[in-house]
């Protein structure tokens, strides 16, 4: 989609201080299971969301990590639609222009009005799915302490 909804988590500097004195493939992990938590919330509001013609669209709402490296330090996951499985979301227009269908879902197009369902979603959901992912990243800390002691 043309934009991007972007949760960064701050104010998280005691968490960042106790992630950094675990190994680092472990705080890696810690971090990751918890976005995945936190971005399923997201995904199943987009979900509910997202109008049903056929039902491809609903079903290609996915969680991957985004294409590129992460800048050291971070990481991050994206909830996106599955295209190589559903390739039935690019479209084609009367002119021969190639189009995504959520995009023109979302956004609208010629004289479509457009029904946002991802925006929403995601600004619905973002608070809970930012707390989520702070307290999980708290108990990964605890639950690896806990392991090491």
């Amino acid at each position: 989609m043309a934009s991007v909804c972007v949760m960064t988590v701050q104010g998280a500097a005691e968490l960042e201080r106790k992630l950094l004195t675990l190994e680092r493939k472990i705080a890696r992990k810690v971090v990751r299971q918890a976005l995945r938590k936190g971005a399923k919330i997201v995904q199943g509001a987009t979900k509910i969301g997202a109008p049903v013609k056929t039902g491809r669209m609903r079903k290609s709402i996915m969680i991957r990590k985004p294409r590129g490296r992460d800048r050291p330090g971070t990481y991050s996951l994206a909830v996106l639609f599955d295209t190589a499985r559903y390739p039935g979301l690019i479209k084609y227009s009367r002119a021969g222009k190639r189009y995504f269908y959520p995009a023109a879902v979302e956004y609208g197009h010629g004289d479509v009005a457009g029904h946002p369902f991802v925006r929403p979603a995601f600004e619905s959901r973002e608070a809970e799915a930012r707390s989520l992912i702070l307290s999980d990243i708290a108990a990964g800390i605890e639950r690896v302490a806990a392991e090491k002691a």
